[in-house]
């Protein structure tokens, strides 16, 4: 099994690894080529989201908010696109356990000691990731994060 999803990896590279929008994506640490092809296969034209919070309520990394008079509560996340949300929860986990001392790390160490929970502490990493996969697509420049 493993000699045939190396061959199918291949095949998408050779396919899809000239794409513009993959290259770019592979520039933002923690995401490799199966994880950039993923967000490009699920985002498709980045130019449908005129921000990244369009985005981020896309893939569901949004909670949502209830408000009735003066009493406001936060929900869990919207629904959203759940390839999209996974591939962006993956990437925020390879990013940090490999950039350990980057910016995106310090946000899932601060929500952690908030939280105390690593699976929400991981979903805020992705929300800001979602910031840098839609900046890095629209403005077509690689990425800044360490």
């Amino acid at each position: 099994m493993d000699r045939q999803s190396k061959e199918i990896e291949a095949m998408l590279e050779r396919k899809y690894g000239q794409l513009k929008p993959v290259q770019l994506l592979m520039t933002i640490p923690g995401v490799g080529f199966v994880s950039a092809l993923t967000l490009y296969a699920e985002i498709c034209d980045v130019k449908r989201f005129s921000n990244p919070e369009k985005l981020a309520h896309y893939a569901g990394l949004v909670p949502k908010v209830r408000q009735s008079g003066e009493h406001t509560g936060m929900g869990r996340e919207s629904k959203g696109d759940k390839w999209l949300k996974w591939i962006l929860i993956e990437a925020s986990w390879s990013h940090v356990r490999y950039c350990s001392k980057g910016r995106l790390a310090q946000v899932f160490w601060e929500a952690y000691r908030r939280k105390e929970n690593k699976k929400d502490s991981i979903k805020v990493v992705a929300r800001k990731l979602v910031n840098v996969v839609w900046a890095v697509w629209t403005y077509e420049k690689g990425s800044m994060v360490k």
